[in-house]
């Protein structure tokens, strides 16, 4: 069995750092090396979290000498993270449509937020993808504290992601429907798998909610709950259980758990309605917040349901010196060991993204093709004469192949009639293959078309679409015109210019409204006109439309006082490119 390069996982937790090195022999996975620092600030205060980040990086670099790339780990309630569905395309396109599903899908702009996708099932019509973003923001603060620190990032995932690669290495026989519960600080993750995939869910429930209710029953301030709750869960504090401080306790953990187990009931619910699940038949859970009987005992019996300890480091071996903390590290490295598991391939599918941005990635393959280049670079330098030689040579060699081939050649002269029969077959074939692809070049089209618009629509604000309607020309109609009466249209009313007969031509008409947020004393119809034919250029950008006739609007809704302006813009599609 082979070895591969050692790896450097920093998990940035909510609640602590850590940096394991870990290595691969054939498909055994190997904790070399760990260790561990917790954060201190205020956890109810979210942005606090980076600095203390910041703190524990530099202290576990400095106490590990740690040093050279690291594969960095982020809390699942740093990062959206969802399953979503989008037609099936071929590869070269389906850049284009990953991104329009990913606007559609994630409730900020793309340009302010670092994201990424994984495949992980197509069956020819609708493909199922694994999205994840991160606010921009958060992800360049978060590499330049890495930069301080001295490391060099390779890349950037969230937990979230990362317990379906544990399962499915852990446990890879599982048919039944389970769910795996990552019990976190801030947040917690809940995987849902069956032998056709997985689906998951993050909440923001953890750890933190539990301090609050201590603090909330016992009068004691966030960060002495804090203090309290460790104490007494690794049983630090020698109490009778009879006292009215367990009993206070109890009642939190009860309070707690009941809540907790809400979300999972009502995840369970979306998990078999989306996909088509069966009655969950295991339970699993991890995490640091899942390491004490008490609350694992709690959760249980509100739930109704017998809860598994997750043996996250099954098949892994640690080190003689890990060996030892085998149980508590087994509550903490389990993100670490779904990102080794990505990082070696050893599974398919799972939580593969990442939120490094473009830049850096490339800024980084660069810095490693450096030495190649400048290897290149030197042989073509010093060792010219090496290629003239190999030249003269290679020249010798042609010369004695070519006259080999011509004798070869003769027998092949008598199948040309054969050949050319079969190429004139391969013509019609390649006809029929070429209206198929036609046919399938018509579907993605769309796609590319509605993500045209949808741009444009974006960039206009304030804009909606109700309606869109295909005129092909034998199907035109000249009463099509008439349609919006209802509306108001005043007939060949228009704020273009450039009319033309296209009564021939294949159109798509686009039917929307525009919100008007002027006051009604201060509503200038030219203004909001132009408005329109700056929408109507913005259409005529996609590759798709060729020209567009002068758009109709209707200043009805004004005039009856609603703030919304109805418009119609046919747009003239290209024929080499069909809808």
């Amino acid at each position: 069995m082979s070895q591969e390069l050692n790896r450097l996982i920093i998990n940035c937790g909510s609640s602590h750092v850590s940096a394991s090195v870990v290595s691969n022999h054939g498909e055994q996975l190997k904790i070399e090396k760990s260790l561990s620092v917790p954060l201190e600030y205020d956890f109810q205060d979210e942005d606090a979290w980076l600095d203390a980040v910041s703190d524990g990086i530099r202290e576990i670099v400095r106490e590990g000498k740690l040093s050279g790339n690291a594969n960095f780990i982020i809390p699942g309630s740093q990062v959206l993270a969802k399953t979503i569905r989008v037609p099936s395309v071929d590869k070269a396109k389906r850049a284009q449509v990953l991104a329009f599903e990913a606007q559609q899908n994630l409730p900020y702009d793309l340009d302010e937020v670092v994201w990424d996708s994984q495949i992980l099932s197509d069956d020819g019509i609708e493909t199922e993808v694994l999205l994840g973003a991160c606010k921009q923001e958060m992800i360049n603060d978060f590499c330049e504290v890495i930069q301080r620190s001295g490391l060099i990032v390779d890349s950037i995932n969230s937990s979230s992601v990362l317990s379906y690669s544990v399962l499915e290495y852990t446990e890879p026989n599982l048919e039944d429907d389970v769910l795996l519960i990552n019990l976190g600080a801030r947040s917690s993750t809940l995987l849902f798998k069956n032998d056709e995939g997985f689906f998951f869910r993050t909440i923001n429930i953890g750890g933190n909610m539990l301090t609050q209710f201590i603090s909330d029953t016992l009068g004691k301030d966030f960060a002495e709950a804090d203090d309290i709750k460790h104490r007494f869960f690794a049983e630090e504090d020698a109490l009778d259980e009879e006292s009215s401080a367990v009993r206070l306790m109890q009642t939190s953990v009860s309070n707690f758990t009941r809540r907790f187990a809400q979300e999972v009931n009502r995840s369970i619910v979306m998990y078999r309605r989306q996909k088509g699940g069966d009655a969950v038949k295991r339970i699993f859970i991890t995490g640091k917040g899942a390491n004490s009987p008490l609350v694992r005992a709690k959760l249980a019996e509100s739930l109704d349901h017998e809860i598994e300890l997750f043996d996250a480091l099954s098949g892994v071996e640690l080190a003689p010196a890990l060996d030892a903390d085998r149980d508590t590290l087994n509550f903490e490295l389990s993100e670490v060991v779904g990102e080794a598991i990505k990082e070696y391939k050893l599974v398919e599918n799972g939580g593969n993204l990442n939120l490094l941005p473009l830049a850096i990635r490339q800024e980084l393959k660069f810095i490693r093709q450096k030495p190649i280049l400048a290897l290149a670079a030197v042989l073509i330098a010093v060792f010219p004469w090496m290629l003239y030689l190999g030249l003269s040579k290679a020249k010798d060699l042609t010369v004695e192949s070519s006259a080999s081939l011509k004798k070869m050649a003769i027998p092949f002269e008598s199948n040309k009639a054969i050949l050319a029969e079969n190429t004139a077959r391969a013509e019609v074939l390649s006809q029929s293959i070429s209206q198929v692809e036609g046919l399938v070049d018509t579907k993605t089209n769309w796609i590319q078309f509605f993500a045209d618009l949808q741009a444009s629509i974006f960039n206009a604000k304030d804009v909606w679409v109700d309606d869109l309607t295909v005129i092909r020309p034998e199907a035109y109609q000249d009463e099509y015109a008439d349609e919006y009466d209802d509306y108001g249209y005043s007939d060949g009313e228009d704020i273009g210019e450039g009319s033309q007969d296209t009564s021939l031509d294949y159109e798509v008409v686009v039917k929307g409204k525009m919100l008007v947020r002027e006051p009604s004393n201060a509503i200038n119809q030219d203004v909001l006109a132009n408005r329109i034919k700056q929408l109507q250029a913005s259409f005529e950008n996609s590759n798709f439309v060729t020209a567009s006739k002068p758009p109709k609007i209707s200043w009805k809704y004004l005039s009856d006082g609603l703030k919304v302006l109805p418009f119609e813009i046919n747009l003239i599609i290209d024929t080499e490119k069909p809808l």
